[in-house]
């Protein structure tokens, strides 16, 4: 009797065992500490086939699940074939995860709904970001790196924006 009880508690055990998942060894990505926080840095913005430069400050913000959200200020850029100042508003892209092929965050998030003011000559108005507008953002040896390629509505081209940061103030 005791060895049926005892093959009984065995068998429970194997049973057990067998249905635990592998989902309970996953890790969230751990993000690096240099992350959270203001970087100021300058901002090179490719726009109708010229680089364009303004310094400014990218808050990055951590979330629970282990992705990051990305607070791009609003800034004005000159433009001189256009006589006048290109102005693009504060924007917010959320939930950029980590990609392990890339060694960076990264979304494409054109189809998050996301939109921006955009200032330029008589334009004024608020755009959609286009499908393939995506964003990268990678702790370099000289710090945070964030490059943003987009097209905004119907604009026939994109503009490319590579930030470099310079400083950096940790916190949320």
């Amino acid at each position: 009797m005791k060895t049926l009880k005892y093959l009984a508690m065995m068998l429970v055990a194997l049973v057990g065992m067998t249905a635990c998942s592998d989902d309970d060894n996953e890790q969230k990505p751990i993000i690096d500490p240099v992350f959270p926080g203001f970087h100021t840095g300058v901002n090179t913005v490719t726009v109708y086939g010229q680089d364009l430069t303004t310094t400014m400050t990218y808050q990055i913000i951590p979330n629970e699940d282990g992705t990051i959200n990305l607070v791009s200020p609003e800034y004005s850029l000159e433009v001189p074939m256009m006589h006048g100042s290109l102005t693009l508003g504060e924007f917010t892209i959320k939930n950029i995860a980590y990609d392990e092929e890339k060694d960076a965050f990264y979304r494409q998030y054109g189809s998050d709904g996301l939109t921006v003011h955009y200032t330029m000559g008589a334009t004024d108005r608020d755009y959609d970001f286009s499908e393939d507008s995506y964003i990268l953002i990678e702790d370099t040896e000289e710090g945070i790196q964030v490059t943003n390629e987009f097209k905004l509505g119907n604009m026939p081209h994109s503009i490319l924006s590579v930030f470099k940061s310079e400083a950096t103030e940790k916190g949320e």
